[in-house]
């Protein structure tokens, strides 16, 4: 707690959480406008055809970039252009830095990202693994 609670009254405010995590005000606005949007059922909906491995975006990010990757895929772009494109439309949509991964077949990772900032999804053959890590 002491790590949010910064005045120390035993309760943690917006502005307090968004700096212990690292994230900016305005962005942690909009982040908690969108998880409440997924808890009152108005999310975004998900395209039946994308299967979201795992992630840590609510759902309207989460089909922001489904969108960005299905034009890609459905463009037949290779796939070391798909990791350049999806990097800069992420960075350009999101703020730098964001580390992209396109790859068809199996695979296994551990990796640390900022909060509320990781997607993995499986569209037809391919497989898009994205996260934003600090920049300093």
């Amino acid at each position: 707690m002491s790590k949010f609670d910064l005045n120390k009254d035993g309760q943690i405010s917006m502005p307090e959480f968004a700096r212990a995590l690292g994230v900016r005000m305005d962005e942690m606005k909009e982040i908690q406008t969108h998880i409440l949007d997924d808890e009152a059922g108005r999310g975004a909906q998900m395209p039946d055809d994308v299967n979201v491995l795992a992630t840590t975006m609510p759902t309207h990010s989460q089909k922001v970039i489904i969108d960005e990757f299905r034009k890609q895929v459905d463009a037949k772009v290779e796939l070391n252009v798909i990791g350049s494109k999806m990097r800069e439309f992420l960075e350009a949509k999101y703020r730098p830095t964001w580390q992209v991964v396109a790859i068809e077949g199996s695979y296994a990772m551990n990796f640390v990202h900022e909060p509320f900032n990781s997607f993995q999804c499986k569209y037809l053959d391919k497989i898009l693994l994205a996260w934003r890590t600090p920049r300093n």
